[in-house]
């Protein structure tokens, strides 16, 4: 697994801190869980 840095608004972040202590998960686990359903998303699109 890699480590990386992303610029975030303050109000987004909270809100994704928010959701993930309400989850019982950690900050990178939910922003790599919205990685992978968005890609999902696009790539269900695609074949549409």
């Amino acid at each position: 697994m890699s480590t990386i840095q992303i610029v975030l608004e303050d109000e987004l972040l909270a809100e994704a801190d928010a959701q993930a202590a309400r989850d019982g998960r950690d900050r990178s686990e939910l922003i790599r869980n919205a990685i992978r359903d968005h890609l999902r998303r696009l790539r269900t699109r695609a074949l549409e």
